[in-house]
């Protein structure tokens, strides 16, 4: 990733230099849609479309304004392990408060892919925001169903389907007009047998912190950030968290 960081750098500090601030603080953020690795309340509005780069190139994504309050997404994990689509609807709106509820649908192939998880699920989210947007605090709730499919043994069975419980939280602090401070805490946890272990992992029982920084204006965001899971030792060499950089570009 450290060979990509001057280029990334270097792009995101000429788009944001010939940016202009517009009159709504949701217009000034090409990534307002989303956090460093969740989804807020806001949708992108009508008519817009924004290319999202997670992680550099690991995961690729595009997000279309279908209308002022409803937006589709889909995103592909690089090489092909993974889709997930999924559609936000917008229900509240004001000047303190945005509530919106996403349902999302994935694609995981695994073992050469003879074997697949496919992840349906919604999440309530809600935005608790200052009437200039300088503070605001995201949270989200929703349960996911992971469904375990092998080519070897096509019949489906209840004790393939796996329910989690999905929670994320966080603050954004705006520092300027075109720097955003990011923290977020998500974890998810098994409401079914302990033992599940498909692609998400044994139990799927994890906590993470996260924090960054955003760089941004209407047309392009850069987040730098690192990502913590609980569960790392201190004695490991990557105790701080694992670096992170994600890029958003909106048309």
């Amino acid at each position: 990733m450290a060979r990509w960081a001057p280029a990334v750098v270097l792009v995101a500090a000429m788009a944001l230099s010939s940016g202009a601030r517009g009159a709504d603080w949701r217009s000034t953020d090409a990534a307002v849609d989303h956090r460093l690795t969740v989804p807020t309340a806001q949708t992108l509005p009508a008519g817009d479309v924004a290319l999202n780069s997670y992680d550099l190139f690991l995961g690729l994504g595009v997000s279309v304004g279908a209308t002022d309050w409803l937006e589709a997404s889909a995103t592909v994990a690089l090489p092909l392990t993974g889709l997930v689509v999924a559609a936000k609807g917008r229900l509240v709106a004001t000047d303190y408060v945005t509530a919106a509820l996403q349902a999302s649908f994935g694609w995981f192939p695994s073992d050469g892919f003879d074997s697949h998880d496919l992840l349906v699920g919604g999440v309530a989210l809600a935005d608790f925001h200052t009437g200039n947007g300088e503070v605001s605090f995201s949270v989200g709730a929703g349960v996911l169903g992971v469904f375990q499919k092998h080519r070897r043994d096509p019949a489906w069975s209840e004790d393939e389907l796996s329910p989690f419980v999905v929670v994320t939280a966080g603050p954004t602090l705006r520092v300027d007009r075109n720097v955003a401070f990011l923290i977020e805490v998500e974890g998810g946890w098994s409401l079914g047998d302990p033992g599940y272990d498909g692609i998400f992992g044994r139990g799927f029982d994890s906590m993470t912190f996260n924090l960054g920084l955003r760089f941004h204006n209407e047309t392009v965001a850069l987040d730098l950030g690192l990502l913590r899971p609980f569960a790392l030792d201190w004695n490991d060499p990557w105790a701080l968290g694992f670096p992170y950089a994600g890029i958003s570009v909106r048309f």
